[in-house]
């Protein structure tokens, strides 16, 4: 498996079960033999779609047709675990990020519903430095997800808040 797979298997999981991610994430580590690299993206994964949910279920229901509470769980793992990767990291590219997920939702939902992850994902990656951002301070990124803090994002007034390449 790679951390991708093993990141949402974990997400599940933790869902599932109302599970701590840390005991979970590291028993499907060992359980999938990742090495360090492919171990820390899938920590940095797991955690920030969890630190960064809220702020992740706005931006995607700005692009998602109809209320996101009517998703499968799943589906809405996997829509989460996208987007945190083409929102909050800058060292995946978007087209791997979205293809990955596409392959996901045709795994664990189905082939039908692939379209649809297709088609947010890709709608995201284009609307990004145009979404709408949130009010509420609660739904800035968390710190510590990965990308750039808050501050720091305030004083690159000539980037957007998702630029590439911090």
């Amino acid at each position: 498996m790679d951390a991708r797979t093993t990141a949402l298997t974990a997400l599940i999981a933790t869902r599932r079960q109302g599970a701590w991610s840390d005991g979970i994430l590291k028993e499907y580590v060992q359980r999938d033999r990742l090495d360090r690299r492919d171990a820390a993206l899938t920590s940095q994964l797991v955690y920030g779609v969890m630190q960064n949910r809220l702020l992740l279920d706005f931006y995607l229901s700005q692009v998602v047709s109809g209320p996101m509470s009517r998703l499968q769980p799943v589906m809405l793992d996997i829509l989460r675990l996208g987007a945190y990767q083409i929102l909050l990291l800058d060292k995946i590219p978007d087209s791997a990020a979205v293809n990955e997920a596409v392959e996901q939702t045709k795994h664990y939902v189905n082939k039908k519903a692939a379209g649809m992850t297709n088609g947010c994902l890709r709608a995201l990656s284009r609307q990004k430095q145009s979404l709408r951002q949130p009010e509420d301070l609660a739904l800035q990124p968390s710190a510590g997800a990965g990308g750039a803090a808050p501050a720091e994002r305030r004083r690159r007034p000539d980037r957007g808040v998702f630029a590439r390449g911090q």
